[in-house]
This record gives C-alpha cells, sequence and structure tokens, in this order.
C-alpha cells in the first residue's frame, strides 16, 4: 500500500466517524423533539377506545384479573395493567398516557438503529419521518397498546434482521423478548410475528438454498420467539374459557372498499398526504392511487441496489404479505387503520432506505431527497396542527355547557357510545348528566341533542324532531377532536329551553 493509499483510507475513515458520530448528535435530538412534541400534544380530553379501556378493568378486583378477567379486544395487557394502577376518575391524561409516550419516543430511536445498518444518513431519516409522522404520533398519545406494539415490532425486526445474518447469535434472544413484549402490548403482534417468521425464512432460503439447513436455521431463529409468545396466548385462551366469549367491539363485516380505504388512510397519515383524514371514506378512485403509489415504492425498493436483499425479502413479505393475509381471511373491522400498522412502520424503513441512498449519492439526487423530505414533514406538520387546533373545542366542552344547566338531560343519535362519555364524565366531574334516545324526545323533553358530524360537514341551524310533539333546537356549537380516533359532536339547545349558568371550565 503507497502512502497515499494509506492517507485516502485514513480520510476515508475518519469522514466516516465523523458521520456516524454527527448522526448520533442528530439523532438525540430528533428523540428529544419526538418526545417533546408527544408531550405539549397529550393533554387533550380521552377519547372513546381509552374509556372503554378503563370501563373493562373498572370492574375487577386484582390486577391478575387484566390478564384473564376480561376477554375483549380493547384489553391491550399491558395497558390495562397499566391503567388498573393508576386510573381513578381524577387521573389527569398524561398519566394515563405515560406508557404510549414513552414507547413513542423510544420508536424513534429504534428506527434509527434499523436504519443505522444502510448508512448514518438513512438512520437519521428513519428517526426524522418517525417522529414527525401524524401516524404514529397519534398513537403515541392514546393511553392504548398500539405505541407499545409498534416498539415491540420494530424492535423484532432489527432482531430478525441480524439473526437471519447469524442464526446463533443473540439476536434471536433479543427476537424472542420481543414477541413477548409486543403480544402483551397488543394481540396484533401474533400476525406481524407470523410474517416476519415467513419473510426471515425466505431469507434463509435465499442463503443456504437447501431444505434442511434453512429449517434448521428458521427453528433456531423463531422457535424462541413462538415461545415467548405463549403466554399472552394462554391469557386470551384463559379469558375466553373465563368470560365464555370474546368480544370484538362494534364488529362489522368484511368489505375490501372498506379495507383499501383503511390502508390508504394508514399510509396517507403517515407521510403527510393532505386530505388524509375526510370527512367520509376515500372514494376509491383515490384509495387506489395511493395503494398503486406504495406498490410502486415496493418496487423501487426491490429493484435498488441500496437495500440488502435480506431487508428486501422482509419488507416485501410485510407490505404485501399483511393486506393478502387479510383479503384471504376477510376477518371483521377490516376499516380501522390502526389494524394496519405494521405496514406504515415498514414503509418508514423502506423509504428511509431509498431517500438515504439519493441523499449520499449527492448532487440532484441529494436536491430531490431533501425536497421529499421537506414535502413530507410539512405534511406532517399540517396534520399535527391541525389535531392540537381541535383541542381548542373538545367534547368536554360539550359536556361543561349542559352539566352547568337547569335540567342535565341530552338526547343523542348515537346514544351506543355517548353514554360511555356520560359516565366517564360523570364520574370525573362528579356531574349528573342524564342521556336518552331520539326516540324518547316526546317523553322526556330533554333541554340538548348531541348529533356526530364531521368537522368539515355543513350541518343545519336548527332541527325539529319528535313524532306529534314537534321540537326544535338550535345549534349551540361545534365540539369536535380531529384524528385518527376524532370525536365529532354537534351541540343544540331546545327552543325556550332555561339558559345555562356558566360552564365549568
Amino acid at each position: 500500500m503507497t502512502i497515499t493509499q494509506a492517507g485516502a483510507e485514513r480520510r476515508a475513515g475518519s469522514f466516516a466517524d465523523f458521520a456516524g458520530v454527527s448522526s448520533g448528535f442528530l439523532i438525540a435530538a430528533i428523540v428529544i423533539a419526538g418526545a417533546a412534541l408527544r408531550l405539549a400534544c397529550a393533554g387533550g380530553p380521552l377519547l372513546i377506545d381509552e374509556m372503554v379501556s378503563m370501563e373493562l378493568i373498572r370492574p375487577l378486583t386484582h390486577f391478575w384479573d387484566v390478564l384473564w378477567g376480561v376477554s375483549h379486544d380493547n384489553n391491550h395487557f399491558l395497558n390495562s395493567l397499566w391503567l388498573y394502577g393508576v386510573a381513578s376518575p381524577q387521573a389527569g391524561p398524561f398519566l394515563l398516557r405515560a406508557p404510549s409516550i414513552l414507547f413513542g419516543s423510544a420508536l424513534i430511536g429504534v428506527m434509527a438503529v434499523v436504519g443505522r445498518r444502510s448508512s448514518p444518513a438513512t438512520a437519521v431519516i428513519a428517526a426524522a419521518l418517525t417522529a414527525c409522522s401524524y401516524f404514529f404520533f397519534d398513537y403515541s398519545i392514546e393511553a392504548r397498546g398500539y405505541a407499545g406494539f409498534a416498539l415491540a415490532f420494530a424492535i423484532a425486526f432489527d432482531a430478525t434482521e441480524r439473526a437471519i445474518a447469524d442464526p446463533q447469535s443473540r439476536a434471536r434472544y433479543t427476537l424472542a423478548a420481543a414477541a413477548a413484549f409486543g403480544t402483551f402490548a397488543h394481540l396484533a403482534m401474533f400476525p406481524a410475528l407470523a410474517l416476519l417468521g415467513l419473510g426471515g425464512a425466505a431469507a434463509l432460503w435465499r442463503r443456504n438454498q437447501a431444505i434442511g439447513p434453512t429449517i434448521d436455521a428458521a427453528i433456531r431463529v423463531f422457535l424462541p420467539a413462538a415461545l415467548a409468545a405463549t403466554p399472552a396466548l394462554a391469557c386470551v385462551l384463559a379469558g375466553v374459557h373465563n368470560i365464555g366469549w370474546f368480544k370484538i367491539g362494534a364488529a362489522l363485516p368484511f368489505d375490501a372498499a372498506l379495507a383499501a380505504n383503511a390502508l390508504a388512510v394508514a399510509v396517507n397519515t403517515t407521510f403527510g398526504v393532505p386530505g388524509a383524514i375526510p370527512a367520509a371514506a376515500v372514494p376509491i378512485a383515490a384509495a387506489a392511487l395511493t395503494l398503486a403509489a406504495t406498490l410502486a415504492l415496493i418496487l423501487a425498493a426491490l429493484a435498488s441496489p441500496a437495500i440488502a436483499p435480506d431487508r428486501k425479502i422482509l419488507y416485501a413479505m410485510i407490505v404485501l404479505g399483511l393486506p393478502a393475509m387479510v383479503f384471504a381471511a376477510r376477518p371483521v373491522n377490516v376499516h380501522i387503520p390502526r389494524y394496519y400498522l405494521i405496514i406504515p412502520l415498514t414503509l418508514v424503513l423502506l423509504l428511509a432506505d431509498l431517500i438515504g441512498a439519493w441523499w449520499n449519492a449527492g448532487g440532484p439526487r441529494r436536491v430531490a431527497a431533501g425536497l421529499a423530505l421537506l414535502a413530507i414533514f410539512a405534511g406532517d406538520a399540517a396534520q399535527i396542527a391541525r389535531f392540537q387546533a381541535a383541542q381548542a373545542h373538545p367534547w368536554t366542552d360539550a359536556f361543561a355547557i349542559i352539566a352547568a344547566s337547569p335540567h342535565p338531560v341530552v338526547a343523542t343519535d348515537f346514544e351506543d357510545r355517548i353514554g360511555i362519555f356520560r359516565r366517564y364524565y360523570n364520574l370525573r366531574e362528579r356531574t349528573h348528566i342524564e342521556t336518552v334516545a331520539e326516540r324518547e324526545i316526546c317523553e322526556t323533553n330533554p333541554d340538548w341533542l348531541l348529533t356526530w358530524s364531521n368537522g368539515d360537514e355543513i350541518i343545519p341551524d336548527r332541527i325539529e324532531l319528535g313524532e306529534g310533539c314537534p321540537v326544535t333546537f338550535a345549534l349551540a356549537g361545534r365540539y369536535a377532536t380531529w384524528g385518527l380516533a376524532k370525536v365529532p359532536w354537534a351541540l343544540y339547545r331546545r327552543d325556550g329551553a332555561p339558559a345555562p349558568a356558566a360552564a365549568k371550565p
């Protein structure tokens, strides 16, 4: 080796070291900023599924009843255990949502770890996309199990990739720990592990090109994870045995158009696409456009030499495998975007790999990478800003006005859901709001009416209800939260009803 060559290698090594150190500081700053953003926005009123989780644990007498005394899809074990320990009518949203905030913030760093195996630039981009994504921001500030599930899956993805390279490494035990944590965080970890197992087996086959060594390596890698997932499965089965059934809340039958819409919303809210959460369902053409763009992204990743072959297999298995699993099994409730959480998470890693490769290439590609990131961040910022702006008039303000009135009785066209809100509010504020169905207006003569209307939907200023006893209600205000779990209420006051006293702030 010549002196010139040695000097060039030293300079290259020094630059790589500098890039690594610089990216480490930048990632730390992104994690801190992401955590601060989540803390700043986590103080809004509880949403319906959060209150359902609290209702499920309220009758329990021991903490272990969470594991086998409730058989409901809203019972996310780890989250329910936390709520059992801290929940009370006076518990604030920050306390109730603390695990989600912690897990959602930790996810940013883990995504950077996965990205770093491609390059320091990819690590920074993966962290930034995760921190700013409205989709992952939303589930980082909701007292449910999705943030823990996302964190567990990211750890499992990283461990699977490392274990594929060395099936006897300790990475398989990290995968097992992630499997145990993830299945107790959310039951959706079970199909996620199945997809990782299929992808991992395919990657092992690519490496071994022989059935015997592939099976042996797959058993070494995935058997500990399968065993680690059995305690959560045992708790589910014990709950079914004790209760007699497994309840799924508000189950809707399979609908392909609804599934396509949910996938489109999940992708669009991850990358800040305008109009990601419309008033009504996304037109099928718009959903198809999003899914076509996602497929094009997958094909670009599969063709890119910048992405490792094993990672390509995992990407394709997750992003294509989950929809295939859904359309083959045809389960209920395919309309809920959060059920597809592992797809946005994988797409963040995939896009970080592609944009990171453009950035590292320099020149026009670096400019294109920067512009793409700016567009995504601007879209994410607009969605998060809209979410936070909607907190100015939350649903709790509507109940405060009703509670301050002489006759706090409210009719509703969605009484199956309003009862949950009412019970929580009455417990927390020590009020005595009553609800009646619209069909009971003539018998009860309520002073108030609550309707469910999207924030950008045109609604009438006056509504007349009651068969045989026409009662007119005038619009009193709109009280809504916006987002993936929005609460869009319109409050009406009966003509001639006594004016309420000053509402409790």
